[in-house]
């Protein structure tokens, strides 16, 4: 990484400490030891910031330099040791009936990052960044609100970022690519029990079963909604980018939120249908 790289990367990390702690730049200069005409002047041209003003900052906030020279602040942290806040807790509406994986709201935090919408994402789900890395179990409502806020920015929700990429990449076919998905599904949630019922290069067809202690869950107000069955099969029909494939056409033949007693989704293969 290079001086202006770093450059860049501090003054990132200046941006989101005045925006998270809400700061103007008179109080964050005086966290830099720098008088306000001197930080004006080296933030309107993003200039290399002295020394002596970053250990400062890092000394005020109790901050390691090099996360702050790579953008890696915990800023959650930051924002609780700043304000006094207890540790984090997870909203108890997403901690009922929850069999998936906090590693799965994780990736989706990846993505709001590349897309630079880490604090909107933090801030919808009522989430602090220092959850992310537990192995604390959620719901599916916490996934499932998860996509929605993203989905409008990239529908693919930029898959190839998956932990499960390189594994899905191995697949020597559209056939081999759903029952690899099938297989290691459980990474990252194990709401939905999924079973290849038939599969071809042309169609593949998966049966979901919600868990047995779920089954009534899923018929709440709060979970009944269709849109989260089409969401889970919306990121599935993006997985043949995995091997240079065209989205796939899917469709919804059964569904729990019909009333059926358990799901079927059809993905056909576009390439070749």
């Amino acid at each position: 990484m290079n001086s202006g790289q770093i450059a860049e990367n501090i003054w990132k990390s200046i941006d989101r400490l005045k925006s998270k702690l809400c700061l103007d730049d008179k109080q964050i200069s005086s966290f830099l030891s720098l008088d306000p005409h001197s930080f004006q002047k080296l933030q309107n041209q993003r200039k290399d910031i002295p020394a002596t003003a970053l250990i400062s900052l890092c000394s005020a906030f109790n901050i390691d330099e090099k996360t702050l020279c790579l953008n890696q602040v915990n800023y959650e942290k930051v924002k609780r040791d700043f304000y006094g806040i207890g540790p984090a807790k997870l909203s108890q509406k997403y901690s009922s009936a929850a069999f998936s994986k906090m590693f799965a709201i994780g990736q989706l935090y990846e993505f709001s990052k590349r897309l630079g919408k880490e604090d909107f994402f933090l801030r919808k789900l009522e989430l602090d960044e220092s959850l992310l890395k537990t192995d604390l179990n959620v719901n599916c409502e916490l996934v499932s609100d998860g996509l929605k806020i993203l989905s409008p920015y990239s529908t693919s929700l930029d898959i190839h970022h998956s932990p499960l990429a390189p594994i899905l990449k191995q697949a020597k076919s559209f056939k081999e690519l759903y029952e690899i998905w099938v297989a290691h599904g459980h990474i990252f949630e194990n709401n939905w029990i999924y079973q290849i019922h038939s599969s071809t290069d042309e169609r593949v067809r998966i049966h979901s079963y919600a868990r047995p202690e779920l089954i009534e869950t899923f018929k709440s107000p709060r979970f009944s909604s269709l849109g989260i069955t089409k969401i889970r099969v919306e990121v599935a029909s993006y997985l043949p980018f995995h091997i240079g494939l065209p989205q796939a056409q899917y469709r919804i033949i059964k569904s729990v939120h019909y009333g059926d007693p358990y799901c079927v989704f059809e993905f056909t293969n576009t390439a070749i249908s």
